[in-house]
């Protein structure tokens, strides 16, 4: 079990958060928390001592040393909540991504990914999920599409604390608690490769992302370009467009 969930929330090794409940309750009426990072080992005693309860609860960097991840999430904390109407839509839209409910009530969307991935890619999806679920402003998890030397990124709390008695978990299709042994059947169901991952909301990502490229440019890629010199051309300047704009998601959507 403990294998499994360490599989599930892999990330960075040499760095991982705490947070620590004060009792007190914010004017927003969230509980408020002390967290901090710590520049250690993330060992396997930590990830147990999550899942049985003891203070304080981890938090994992989505993004590990060779800056790819496997496991993403939207943080929506704009109340009430309505966690049944985000897992409609996203049954609805065939998105496989699972809804959690978070420490404070509000909801967790988690993607999760059998294998690495780049960061880039897995916010660019996560964004479209915000935006399915009218909630694009929504915080999303990692916040970076790759972590300097020297830095730390952002952790996010784990689920399933205290793992017998938690608040913190996976919803059904009903809204329904999802207890840790069924969780793991669910996120076999809902992983995703790397290229199922690439393809989803693909259609819609290529119409938004040629709204703006040059008429003739767009025809080209319609008609397919021959081989030949002419295709070498024809990739340079798809680069230079999305380069101009999407400065920070270039490459991702270049590739």
């Amino acid at each position: 079990m403990l294998k499994k969930f360490i599989e599930i929330f892999n990330g960075r090794k040499t760095s991982y958060g705490i947070s620590v409940n004060t009792g007190k309750i914010r004017e927003d009426g969230k509980n408020e928390y002390e967290s901090e990072i710590r520049r250690s080992p993330v060992t396997d005693i930590l990830y147990q001592k999550h899942l049985d309860g003891i203070k304080p609860t981890l938090g994992i960097i989505a993004i590990n040393e060779d800056n790819k991840c496997k496991f993403g999430c939207v943080d929506i904390d704009t109340y009430p909540v309505e966690h049944i109407k985000y897992i409609k839509i996203l049954k609805d839209n065939n998105v496989p991504a699972i809804v959690f409910r978070s420490k404070s009530g509000g909801a967790h969307i988690y993607l999760f990914t059998k294998e690495w991935v780049m960061p880039s890619l897995m916010r660019i999806k996560l964004r479209e999920i915000a935006a399915l679920l009218g909630r694009a402003k929504a915080e999303i998890f990692p916040k970076q599409d790759y972590i300097n030397q020297g830095d730390v990124g952002s952790f996010l709390n784990l689920p399933y604390d205290n793992k017998n008695n938690t608040e913190r978990h996976a919803l059904d299709e009903q809204g329904n608690k999802v207890f840790l042994e069924d969780f793991y059947k669910l996120y076999d169901e809902k992983a995703l490769t790397e290229q199922q991952l690439i393809k989803l909301f693909k259609d819609k990502e290529e119409d938004e992302d040629w709204v703006q490229a040059p008429p003739c440019l767009v025809s080209i890629l319609r008609e397919k370009q021959a081989p030949g010199e002419m295709r070498n051309i024809t990739f340079m300047n798809v680069a230079i467009y999305l380069k101009k704009r999407f400065p920070n998601e270039w490459k991702t959507k270049l590739l």
